[in-house]
């Protein structure tokens, strides 16, 4: 008796054929992530490093209008403001470095935050 061709086959498709579909849908989501990921990261950085040179630039240019004819705790109060804005300058100048090296941050801080977020608020309701 001979078998005819049709009653070899398996009636299910092949593996390949099978996880061809899923292989291409997760290659193309890692390549789009992947230019996502590039993009952002340098319109973050590139925001960081603007707001950082602004918050430097601004109190040293505009420190004597802003301290003006004041004296005493008003005037030492000024000047500890735009110090904070000098320093939190620098901060964000550090910040983008920092991500332009290492742009995984742009992901694992905001899910390590909203992580956070989450674990204190089922502590506070558990009590």
């Amino acid at each position: 008796m001979r078998r005819s061709s049709t009653a070899l086959r398996d009636p299910q498709p092949s593996v390949f054929a099978s996880l061809l579909a899923p292989v291409v849908i997760v290659a193309a989501a890692g390549v789009i992530g992947w230019v996502l990921l590039v993009t952002v990261k340098w319109l973050v950085v590139t925001l960081l490093f603007a707001l950082g040179v602004a918050l430097i630039v601004v109190p040293f240019a505009a420190g004597n209008r802003i301290l003006g004819p004041t004296v005493g705790p008003v005037r030492r109060h000024r000047i500890v403001q735009l110090a904070t804005a000098v320093l939190l300058g620098i901060a964000l100048i550090v910040l983008g470095v920092v991500v332009s090296h290492h742009g995984w941050l742009l992901i694992v801080v905001p899910a390590g935050i909203v992580l956070i977020g989450r674990l204190t608020g089922r502590a506070s309701a558990s009590r």
